[in-house]
């Protein structure tokens, strides 16, 4: 059993928290941990960003959200010019949260996917679990408070690591020991 431990990575847009959270992942499980969980990517056309997928730590890949024109009729819920698609988050990414493993991975807890109810709840299943790492990325603060993020980042068992252009590539280290130290039998 692995004590409860949150790796809460923070920081502005663009500034490497996904690729932390890959690298992570391939050190996590070249090393023999079982994760399970998933990670957004940009994706882009011509240079030009036109939504995001969500990818899980099996490489199963779906829609998030796309850009207003790609959405068609099946429009969900809106974050600035995109369009969410809940259908498929739901399939790809509440899926990958029912497996027993070590880590769990939420890249990311932020305002497009808080806006399946299933997903809130099973975040929150995971908050109470006392047998899971969760190395998770949030928004940084600021703006409308969202409810589940700041529970997250309060949390008692959570380290927030705030990430930035000047330390993204000197913070795996930190990363992966708080993981090693919270599944450690």
């Amino acid at each position: 059993m692995v004590r409860h431990k949150f790796v809460v990575l923070t920081g502005r847009p663009g500034v490497g928290k996904t690729t932390l959270v890959k690298r992570a992942l391939e050190s996590l499980t070249k090393n023999g941990a079982s994760v399970s969980g998933f990670y957004t990517e940009e994706l882009r056309e011509n240079g030009r960003r036109i939504g995001f997928d969500v990818i899980t730590t099996t490489g199963k890949r779906g829609p998030l959200a796309r850009i207003r024109e790609l959405c068609g009729d099946e429009a969900g819920p809106s974050v600035g010019q995109y369009c969410v698609n809940l259908v498929s988050f739901e399939a790809v990414a509440l899926e990958s949260l029912q497996a027993p493993c070590d880590v769990v991975i939420l890249d990311e807890v932020g305002k497009m996917e808080l806006f399946s109810r299933r997903f809130q709840q099973r975040v929150q299943e995971l908050i109470l679990s006392p047998d899971r790492c969760i190395l998770v990325t949030v928004p940084v603060a600021g703006g409308r408070p969202l409810p589940l993020v700041e529970r997250i980042r309060g949390h008692q068992s959570a380290t927030v690591i705030e990430i930035n252009h000047d330390n993204r590539n000197h913070r795996l280290a930190e990363i992966l020991s708080l993981i090693h130290d919270a599944i450690r039998k």
